[in-house]
């Protein structure tokens, strides 16, 4: 049977040419239409799927693009910063407290009076020092020639005892014997006395300065050492305006005749109760320390 008996017989809808044969396209005017906007569609489709795989091959592009550009130049700016670094690294040499103090030299060429700090006491007079090395200034405290090399040691000693919790000066060295007798320490900045007569404390310590000076008795208490020397110009203070006890000429150690007799605050019985009175003697009012005087001394009469 041929092709054209098949299509008559109803062959088009049989399995054996289903496979094989195109679908045959409708006609008339509508018909032609909708085929024209199938045509449109599939071309708009097309179109538009080629146009998605361009821009996002070219979005990828420029990502991976500008990705390596910013690694690159991370990197170098990474690198710039570690050669910027490297050079700007200088090499600080540092010197051991025995190697400051040599560079000193002779100690004894800084008595002149361009280098005098204060007054000469009777005891002897203080001196400015500077280190060559490092530029750091020191004090150094100068005695008679009189004076007793044991009591230097001793001044000396409760001085570095007392150093070690921050309530004065620190001691480099000292000598009780030789060309001159001396304690070499760290130089303070400012004398209580002139920060209370400026005109911004008028003549009266601040209630921290006086919380300072209760907290350094108190310190001292704790090392069994009694200052005892009230005398205010022996309070000086860093440039932070932390309080430092100088001048442990007259120091002493607490043993159990002082504690039976003052109680557990020695120095706010005797050193604190000096100062108030020799601030009183400079017009300064310490209203605070006047009161700890007072407790410290009725707690030693109970």
């Amino acid at each position: 049977m041929n092709m054209i008996q098949s299509i008559l017989a109803g062959g088009l809808n049989s399995k054996q040419y289903s496979n094989s044969l195109s679908p045959v396209p409708r006609c008339g005017p509508k018909a032609f239409k909708n085929a024209i906007a199938q045509k449109k569609n599939n071309i708009a489709s097309t179109s538009s799927r080629s146009r998605k795989n361009k821009v996002g091959t070219t979005t990828t592009t420029t990502t991976t693009t500008t990705t390596t550009t910013t690694i690159r130049k991370r990197k170098a700016k990474n690198n710039n910063n570690s050669r910027k670094k490297v050079g700007a690294k200088k090499t600080k040499k540092k010197f051991t407290l025995e190697e400051e103090i040599e560079s000193l030299g002779d100690l004894s060429t800084y008595q002149i009076p361009e280098n005098l700090l204060g007054k000469e006491g009777k005891e002897g007079a203080t001196y400015n020092i500077e280190s060559t090395l490092t530029g750091q200034a020191y004090a150094m405290k100068v005695f008679r020639s009189t004076k007793s090399g044991a009591k230097i040691a001793k001044e000396a000693q409760f001085q570095k005892v007392a150093a070690s919790l921050g309530i004065a000066p620190r001691v480099l060295g000292y000598s009780g014997s030789g060309k001159i007798k001396y304690i070499l320490m760290d130089k303070l900045s400012h004398r209580l006395t002139d920060l209370a007569r400026s005109d911004e404390q008028n003549y009266e310590l601040t209630a921290e300065q006086q919380q300072n000076i209760i907290e350094c008795a108190d310190k001292l208490d704790q090392l069994n050492i009694l200052h005892n020397d009230g005398n205010a110009l022996n309070l000086m203070t860093d440039d932070d305006g932390q309080v430092f006890y100088i001048d442990y000429g007259f120091s002493k150690t607490i043993d159990k005749k002082l504690l039976k007799k003052y109680g557990p605050h020695v120095n706010g019985c005797l050193t604190i109760s000096m100062l108030v009175r020799s601030l009183r003697h400079h017009s300064i009012k310490a209203p605070l320390l006047k009161q700890y005087v007072e407790q410290c001394k009725a707690t030693a009469n109970r």
